[in-house]
């Protein structure tokens, strides 16, 4: 057990979503799933001094930077450290044969080293010489300390001081609340009957019939696991066509793509109620909106997808629950699992995970324009998870796919990605057409499973099933005659399971043309 160092200041408990975060990373402390990770490309030449100092303007200016763990016997406790030692990295690459691939490199190897949560720092920031006028500015982070929002906020910042800095003007003023300003927020909150309000909007939410088991992979199920990830580009003229149709409806664009996805999944599966979660700053007020730190909520989104109803009835609908769930965003994910009696480590209904971020990524470094790359989200997937980066920097739409490597290739993502975008054009070219006449695949792929798959037609003897079924054990008695999961019956076995019921039911009066009615468990 570790303690606080000694003459540190007056130690806090963690906020709820530090807690989850916190104990989760005890249960294997040699895990790197919690680190989250970004870069910046800048396309320009950098000082890397003067890039330093900005580096330690920020760190001065955000307290997380500084905070300290320490799992006490009241419990896992933070702190500010009153100073850091700190140096920048300024990793040189520009040598290397392939300049780009050695600093992508560096920086993945950053995200998937374990943090030691009671050691410290919990974050990396470096600066990476591509060339002489290319540079990667990278920060990391245990999740326990930051999130998305955060990272975003850093980046404006960062650009700012080094923008002043290398105009050799003053550095405007930017006071940043205190990470703990967070905590403190929670903590009053949960005492408000606004706390209330939003576990009654949410049960409600919650309690309107079961949803569909939306998912990607067929029904299939697997534990959570490290992600593996494709990633993609949205063509440009596609997404302006669709923020235009969003648009029409008074929808934006980042209400618009869970909507998307539901009809997707409803195509896919035949889904009527799907149940998706949307990641949240976890943030209402402007102060906190300026907050960086760890405050990254999980919304539940409920849609009903019928094949009659247009795109924009679905985008409609998507807006709604949007708007709506936005404002009780503040009630935690973790809190609603234990309404709901969902044990710790158990998976929920809420489907796959939609986070689209439209955090401000219009920068530059002393007039040099920088693009926003992810590397980690800091999480753990069940099925598949979409990140969608809606930068407003006026670049291509970015989309990460996200998937649990039990259940998902490389070879799937790039299958679903392709009919994703193909539904999203339809919906964009028709979208009051009815989105069950939505086309979903392409002319080869419905020849292949529409027709080659299903062309099993096939010359039989005349005769009962009974009497083929007989003829067929006797001829290959050990030979597989059903697969079902992880189980095999051979011909012999099955006529023998066959006949042992035919005798049951015969002994229980039943005859020829008497209905008997199967229960059974669905597989």
């Amino acid at each position: 057990m570790s303690e606080p160092e000694d003459g540190e200041a007056g130690t806090y408990p963690l906020s709820t979503a530090q807690r989850g975060i916190w104990f989760a990373q005890q249960l294997d402390p040699g895990d790197a799933i919690f680190n989250i990770g970004e870069y910046l490309e800048i396309a320009g030449p950098i000082d890397a001094g003067l890039f330093e100092r900005a580096c330690r303007r920020l760190i001065d200016e955000h307290d997380l930077y500084r905070l300290a763990f320490a799992d006490t016997a009241d419990g896992p406790r933070q702190w500010i450290r009153p100073q850091l030692d700190w140096s920048l990295p300024c990793i040189d690459v520009s040598e290397a044969s392939d300049p780009e691939a050695a600093a992508l490199a560096w920086m993945r190897a950053d995200v998937a080293r374990p943090r030691r949560l009671t050691r410290g720092p919990l974050f990396t920031l470096a600066l990476l010489r591509v060339s002489d006028r290319r540079s990667f500015w990278y920060q990391g982070y245990h999740h326990l300390i930051m999130d998305g929002a955060g990272c975003a906020l850093a980046a404006r910042r960062l650009a700012g001081i080094y923008t002043a800095l290398a105009a050799g003007a003053p550095v405007p003023s930017s006071p940043a609340p205190s990470s703990l300003r967070l905590l403190a927020a929670e903590n009053a909150y949960r005492g408000s009957p606004a706390f209330l309000r939003d576990r009654a909007y949410w049960l409600a939410k919650l309690s309107e019939g079961p949803p569909a088991a939306a998912g990607f992979a067929g029904g299939r199920t697997a534990e959570a696991a490290t992600p593996i990830r494709l990633s993609a580009i949205l063509p440009q003229a596609l997404s302006q066509r669709l923020r235009m149709v969003a648009a029409s409806v008074g929808a934006s664009f980042a209400q618009a793509f869970p909507a998307m996805i539901a009809t997707y999944l409803h195509r896919l599966g035949g889904g009527r109620v799907l149940l998706l979660r949307l990641p949240t700053a976890g943030r209402l007020g402007a102060e906190l909106r300026r907050t960086a730190g760890m405050a990254t909520n999980l919304l539940p989104l409920r849609l009903a997808v019928a094949p009659q109803m247009s795109a924009l009835d679905v985008l409609r609908q998507a807006a709604q629950a949007i708007a709506g769930g936005l404002r009780h965003q503040r009630y935690r994910h973790e809190d609603l699992r234990r309404d709901l009696g969902i044990l710790p480590g158990e998976p929920d209904a809420s489907g796959p995970g939609i986070n689209v971020q439209s955090f401000d990524y219009a920068l530059s470094f002393g007039g040099y324009p920088a693009a926003a790359y992810n590397l980690a989200n800091g999480a753990r997937v069940h099925d598949l998870d979409i990140a969608v980066y809606n930068r407003r920097d006026g670049r291509d739409v970015r989309v990460d796919l996200d998937a649990n490597p039990a259940l998902h290739d490389l070879g799937a993502l790039a299958t679903h990605w392709a009919r994703l975008v193909r539904l999203l054009a339809a919906m964009a070219a028709e979208p009051e057409l009815p989105v069950g006449r939505l086309e979903v695949l392409a002319p080869a792929e419905r020849e292949l499973l529409v027709v080659r798959h299903n062309a099993t037609a096939t010359q039989v003897p005349a005769g009962t099933v009974v009497a083929l079924l007989q003829a067929q054990a006797a001829r290959t008695p050990a030979a597989t005659a059903v697969i079902a999961g992880s189980e095999q019956v051979s011909y012999a076995a099955l006529h023998a399971r066959a006949d042992r019921l035919a005798r049951l039911l015969i002994a229980r009066g039943v005859g020829p043309e008497r209905v008997v009615g199967l229960c059974l468990e669905r597989s």
